[in-house]
């Protein structure tokens, strides 16, 4: 939904008396709050699809930590029968780590997004469609109104919030007669709107069969600072208690258990046992603590 601050600009410059239509291949809550905003009392007419997924797509679900999500993409585009695809992701910020992610592994990638400008997105889709690039990361916004040809998968990186969504995303390929292929990386957080996908699909999902990558391949987590992983805990080599020091705990003398200084605490061999009797430093009969006198305040004449 990349275009409704655009689109909540320019009604806000339109006169009171006007005619307003709104089209929308779907209705999701937040396109929903934005027809009453700039409606008033419409009339709602609505079309129901013969067939909600086109049947020309070859669709599959890889259950996937999301940890290793980036490598397990990496190692699915990298297969020969892939030639231009499109990986969809659910945030701007996550689309750009992808596309950062894949250049680095050697692919022609770009991104596209809400947050690039008009010029920047069109020049985007001419180096997708002249062959530029071979492997465009989008969100939600590019899944309407691009027809590019020649689109042999779409990968959805991250399942989308809205079931709808997944339909528009997958008929970006298969187009003009071809067949196409839609895969889809789950991870244990994605199972329910997998379900509310396969609800409204009326079908269950295939499980393609799992590749082999690195156990230990995490080096890509979107949506998440460096030096955490997406449960909030540390990486492989943090702190294996998982408890944080107290800056303000002063460390206990390194004592054995005879009383006497560990080997290794050099600051506390002189220091008396708990068995020796200190000596007092108050002289007998006289206290330590002084009585402080007040000082007569001065009388105003």
């Amino acid at each position: 939904m990349g275009f409704i601050r655009d689109v909540r600009k320019i009604v806000a410059r339109l006169p009171d008396e006007r005619q307003t239509m709104l089209f929308s291949a779907t209705m999701p809550a937040e396109i929903a709050k934005l027809a009453r905003e700039i409606l008033w009392e419409p009339k709602r007419v609505e079309i129901e699809a013969k067939s909600v997924a086109v049947d020309r797509i070859a669709q599959q679900i890889h259950h996937v930590g999301v940890r290793q999500k980036a490598s397990y993409l990496a190692k699915l585009l990298s297969d020969r029968e892939v030639g231009r695809a499109i990986v969809f992701t659910r945030t701007k910020h996550g689309a750009n780590k992808v596309a950062k992610f894949l250049e680095n592994e050697g692919f022609r990638v770009e991104a596209i997004h809400g947050n690039k400008s008009q010029n920047a997105r069109q020049q985007t889709l001419e180096n997708f469609r002249s062959g530029r690039s071979s492997v465009l990361v989008a969100t939600d916004l590019a899944s309407r109104g691009i027809d590019i040809d020649d689109i042999t998968h779409v990968f959805n990186y991250e399942l989308p919030h809205e079931p709808e969504s997944y339909v528009h995303r997958i008929g970006r390929t298969a187009r003009n007669g071809t067949e196409g292929i839609a895969i889809s990386l789950c991870d244990p957080e994605e199972k329910s709107r997998l379900r509310s996908i396969e609800r409204l699909l009326k079908q269950t999902i295939p499980v393609a069969a799992p590749i082999a990558i690195a156990a230990n391949d995490d080096r890509f987590r979107t949506g998440q600072p460096e030096g955490r992983n997406s449960e909030g805990g540390r990486p492989e080599g943090g702190r294996p208690d998982g408890k944080r020091p107290n800056p303000r705990k002063k460390p206990r003398p390194n004592h054995a258990r005879n009383g006497e200084p560990g080997k290794n605490d050099g600051r506390n061999a002189k220091a008396p046992t708990t068995s020796e009797a200190r000596p007092s430093q108050v002289k007998p009969g006289k206290s330590r603590w002084r009585k402080r006198t007040r000082r007569p305040r001065p009388q105003a004449a």
